[in-house]
């Protein structure tokens, strides 16, 4: 075997992108990378990330979700643990701390689908969109 050749995808702590990722990687079939960070994002107590291959070699990270510490809300947080895929391409992990006992969390993330007969793919504040049985999908502030 040859020599290998090392390439920082992405350097965290540039914002709100998080810091500290302790976990370990995992790859889905498309080559992009997803994890956690300990540390950072918006509410400074961890995110859910995916590094993105791009042109030209380069890579873009975008933060999938922001970890919120309520002292008895349902959202966890310090996720320390690695990250598993469904066969749908959900994800699945844990927080150290949080949820409704303050004991941590084991949560999914579901990407939001593009939607077949809309013009856009992602629901902004103040979207609605009619959907099946009179019933209407929307988006408020505050969603991930």
């Amino acid at each position: 075997m040859g020599p290998w050749w090392y390439q920082v995808l992405h350097n965290f702590g540039s914002g709100t992108d998080g810091y500290w990722p302790w976990a370990n990687l995992i790859l889905d079939a498309a080559g992009n990378l997803y994890s956690t960070t300990f540390q950072g994002g918006t509410h400074s107590v961890g995110t859910v990330f995916e590094v993105t291959p791009a042109s030209g070699g380069r890579w873009t990270e975008q933060v999938l979700h922001n970890f919120e510490a309520h002292p008895t809300g349902p959202d966890g947080y310090w996720p320390t643990a690695g990250l598993i895929f469904d066969a749908a391409g959900n994800l699945y992990g844990t927080t150290q701390y949080g949820g409704a006992y303050e004991a941590g969390t084991v949560f999914e993330l579901t990407p939001v689908r593009p939607c077949a007969k809309c013009s856009h793919s992602m629901l902004r504040e103040g979207d609605v969109l009619p959907a099946k049985r009179g019933v209407v999908l929307g988006a408020g502030a505050g969603s991930n």
